[in-house]
Parts: structure tokens; C-alpha cells; sequence
């Protein structure tokens, strides 16, 4: 359906989305925990590519059943992810490495900082040992959506992402 000029609107029923993420509609009964755990990442995600979907809950009753998304119809400039600074060559180093890798590794280190709370030394020894082993890289990124959306609430993010990507992948990444 057509919203303002320039944008579409497509409304999921909460079910169906809880489905389609999550692989099952039955995690996080409640609309808070799904807001939290998924909704809320994604949103972060959005603004830091500077992509301006927005959703707004709509309720049958007083239950939240469905999500209206608003969706810009023209494909935004690309935006450079977010990195953490650094000093130095280092950072040149880093940028000029980081700017050649996958553009799926790029969205994955800067998540590393932003959401899974990891040190910039951290998250570039993770998206470096991935580069440099592909064959793990199905299993880091599984990992590390499953660290966004923990099954209960999380009081360390980092200490929670660490434990899960080091099972994950047989490593010791600190």
C-alpha cells in the first residue's frame, strides 16, 4: 500500500514476522520481549546505515497484533558504516583491510561494536580470524544473530556475545 509520497507501507501480523525472524512465532510471547530482543537492533542497525524504515504497532483490542512498517520507496545513498576509532596508521591499516572485505563482514564488525558491546580490538580480531577462515563464516554469522535475540534479557551483552561466538566457533576470542 502507498504511504506519503516516496514510501510504501506493508503490515505484518506479529505472528507472521515472529515466523519469518525467528524461525518460530511461539518465542517471546510478549510484544515487549519482541520489541527488546528484535525490533529494537533492528532499528539500531537502520539508523546507523541512516535507512529510514520505521514501523508503528497496530492492536486488535489491547494486544499488539501486527507491525505497519513505512518503508522509503527510493534506495538511500550508501552510507559508511560506523567504526570505532582508532589512532594512527592502525587505523589506516584497518580501514584500507576493512574497505576490501566482504561488505557482509563491514556490516558485521560494526554490529560487533554497536550492539554486541565488543571493544574495537575485539570485534577486529573476530571479522580478521572469519576472513581468514570462510569456511566458519556461516557458523559466526548464525552465532551472531542468535546473540541478537537472546532467549531471556541479557545484563552483559559483551560477555554474552563473546560466550556464544567462542562456542560457535571453537574459539577464545577475549
Amino acid at each position: 500500500m502507498e504511504g506519503k509520497s516516496g514510501t510504501v507501507q506493508k503490515k505484518l501480523e506479529l505472528d507472521e514476522l515472529k515466523s519469518w525472524m525467528l524461525k518460530d512465532s511461539s518465542k517471546y510471547p510478549l510484544f515487549a520481549e519482541v520489541k527488546r530482543n528484535v525490533l529494537d537492533a533492528v532499528a539500531e542497525d537502520f539508523e546507523q546505515i541512516r535507512f529510514k524504515a520505521t514501523w508503528v504497532p497496530v492492536r486488535t483490542g489491547k494486544k499488539i497484533t501486527a507491525l505497519l512498517f513505512t518503508i522509503p520507496q527510493d534506495k538511500p545513498e550508501p552510507q559508511p558504516l560506523a567504526t570505532a576509532p582508532t589512532s594512527g596508521a592502525a587505523t589506516t591499516e584497518w580501514d584500507a583491510w576493512l574497505a576490501a572485505a566482504d561488505p557482509k563482514l563491514r556490516t558485521a564488525y560494526a554490529g560487533l561494536l554497536s550492539t554486541n558491546k565488543l571493544t574495537a580490538t575485539t570485534a577486529k580480531k573476530i571479522v580478521r580470524w572469519v576472513a581468514q577462515h570462510p569456511d566458519q563464516a556461516p557458523a559466526f554469522y548464525k552465532a551472531r544473530h542468535s546473540t541478537l535475540t537472546p532467549p531471556e534479557p541479557v545484563k552483559d551483552m559483551r560477555a554474552y556475545s563473546l560466550a556464544r561466538l567462542n562456542a560457535a566457533l571453537g574459539t577464545a576470542f577475549k
